[in-house]
């Protein structure tokens, strides 16, 4: 479960700074705000989420979940919270491992028990040997 100091950990590494000073530039926002953030006294709103979810380029609704979890009094609705995060997480990790595995003939010819033509992962129109390529540019 990340919170608020997790996150702006993160956006740090993303720009590159070091200070809550720094990042409050960044963002716009006073260092004030970014420290409240960062001693649990104030949570993203749900505006904030959809932001940093943009600048990090994750799912907004795992940090709102999370988000909301932080803000959380009742222990209830924190687990219900917790709950949601936990999953919304995984379905990103599941969706971001899909997205690096390349489909090899292997992995995208049909199992036995499927029709002639299928393929066992949903997707029509794949061709034996195709793929994803990932491309890095270093500069």
């Amino acid at each position: 479960m990340k919170t608020t100091a997790d996150f702006l950990n993160e956006l740090q590494a993303h720009y590159g700074v070091d200070s809550d000073n720094a990042l409050g530039l960044k963002l716009g926002m006073h260092r004030q705000q970014v420290n409240m953030y960062r001693k649990f006294k104030a949570a993203f709103d749900d505006e904030m989420c959809l932001r940093v979810a943009e600048i990090l380029s994750t799912d907004p609704a795992y940090i709102m979940a999370c988000m909301h979890h932080q803000r959380a009094k009742n222990p209830k609705v924190k687990a219900v919270w917790e709950w949601t995060a936990q999953h919304l997480g995984g379905i990103a990790a599941a969706l971001a491992v899909l997205a690096i595995i390349p489909f090899t003939p292997d992995i995208m010819s049909a199992p036995s028990f499927m029709p002639e033509g299928a393929n066992g992962l949903g997707f029509a129109g794949f061709t034996q040997g195709a793929g994803i390529y990932i491309m890095r540019i270093s500069g």
